[in-house]
């Protein structure tokens, strides 16, 4: 090899490895406003310049200087549909692909149509739709980028369609923005990704979804009710009752009411309740010379719950609910000593209380629950009882007994 010959070869050789370093070269120009709305004209810069931002990081990738673009892109009339003059338009913009876009709508509810061009051929390699807040498409802009970059590189992107009933889920993609439903044939990386949509009073929907190199996955997605009961209830019904001494005696029923207020989030809350004041009697028998005496004694009390209550699980409309709390009663004993009738006494119980029950979902906003309450008060009730008489004097003795009390309530809560 002569050496104007080696020096030629080694020259071509620089050139090439200068070229190539440069990876390849794309425009983002202004998108345009396809609303007319003057109160949407500084997204035609700000939504071009937060997508090149991410696509500058793109390996591979470099950002053609914007200053003359508008200018150029004016000129040889290009629009999204594509580009009239592919030959001569890449030595104008110095650039291999080209971005166009275009929004509209407002900025709670803007779309985006993006479309990445390769200049030399003028063919479309990928279009992108976005639907969602402004702020939404802006967080979106990373994984735009992404899409961009892989419907660029040979074999490395493949598409996704995804929908849901009802429409305008938002669509993460392995964590970053997607878009709304519905999504149509969106350019993504190949590979395997995770897909979560979620939906305001819908239960979120994710799953892991492969897309094969130039291939085409669909997912159609029946999105659920939520069942979060979070927020502040107001409650009230119908309460059947009764109680019993030391697990012996079972006493009732009795008929009354109860309300509640429960502060909740999805899965627990806080309820603090009352059920009204009733009385409640039983009788004490002993025996008197050729016969016997019945003697009856009432207790009258309401009972005052606070308690933690929570969800066991989450599907369909009837939701078990299980609660363990604390609960007090001022009780009312008359009379307190039998020898003594007009002895009467109120004495303050503590006691712990569980229930357990199921509540059904009418609406978003309205429950019926039935449920058991069952509580056992901490301290003994004091009595003076007779145990006898004869002709001349009465026999008595103090007896002590814890007290229980149960209930069966339905009840229908409204959220406030």
């Amino acid at each position: 090899m002569t050496p104007f010959s080696l020096s030629r070869f080694v020259l071509l050789v620089l050139v090439a490895l200068v070229a190539s370093s440069h990876g390849m070269r794309i425009a983002v120009p202004d998108f345009t406003d396809a609303s007319n709305d003057a109160s949407l004209a500084f997204l035609s810069q700000t939504l071009p310049g937060a997508l090149s931002e991410p696509l500058s990081r793109k390996d591979g990738f470099e950002i053609v200087e914007r200053s003359r673009l508008n200018a150029l892109i004016a000129e040889r009339e290009l629009d999204l549909s594509g580009m009239t003059r592919p030959d001569s338009t890449r030595a104008l913009l110095s650039a291999d692909a080209l971005i166009l876009g275009q929004f509209g709508g407002k900025l709670e509810a803007l779309t985006l149509q993006v479309k990445a061009i390769d200049a030399a051929s003028g063919k479309v390699r990928g279009v992108f739709q976005r639907k969602g807040t402004l702020q939404e498409i802006l967080n979106g802009m990373s994984l735009l980028a992404d899409q961009i970059a892989g419907a660029f590189r040979s074999n490395s992107s493949g598409f996704l369609t995804i929908r849901s009933s009802p429409s305008g889920a938002l669509v993460s993609l392995d964590g970053k923005p997607l878009g709304r439903t519905p999504l149509v044939e969106q350019a993504i990386p190949a590979g395997r990704h995770v897909v979560l949509l979620e939906l305001e009073k819908a239960s979120p929907w994710t799953e892991a979804v492969t897309v094969p190199a130039d291939s085409h996955v669909v997912r159609v997605v029946e999105m659920e009710d939520d069942l979060d009961a979070s927020g502040f209830w107001i409650q009230g019904g119908g309460s059947m009752s009764g109680f019993t001494r030391d697990i012996e005696d079972p006493l009732g029923p009795n008929f009354t009411g109860s309300t509640a207020f429960l502060l909740r989030g999805r899965w627990a809350g806080v309820e603090v309740g009352w059920e009204f004041p009733t009385t409640r009697a039983y009788t004490v028998e002993y025996p008197v010379p050729y016969s016997k005496v019945v003697d009856r004694r009432t207790l009258k009390f309401g009972v005052l719950r606070a308690m933690v209550v929570g969800d066991l699980l989450h599907k369909g409309k009837l939701v078990p609910q299980v609660g363990a709390g604390i609960a007090f009663a001022q009780t009312d004993i008359s009379p307190k000593n039998l020898d003594d009738p007009d002895h009467d006494d109120t004495e303050g119980l503590l006691g712990l209380n569980i229930n357990a029950g199921v509540a059904y979902r009418l609406m978003r906003r309205v429950e019926i629950a039935a449920r058991g309450d069952l509580v056992h008060f901490l301290r003994d009730i004091t009595v003076v009882d007779f145990t006898s008489r004869d002709l001349f004097r009465g026999y008595n003795e103090e007896r002590a007994f814890k007290l229980q009390t149960w209930s069966l309530q339905l009840q229908a809560r409204v959220l406030l």
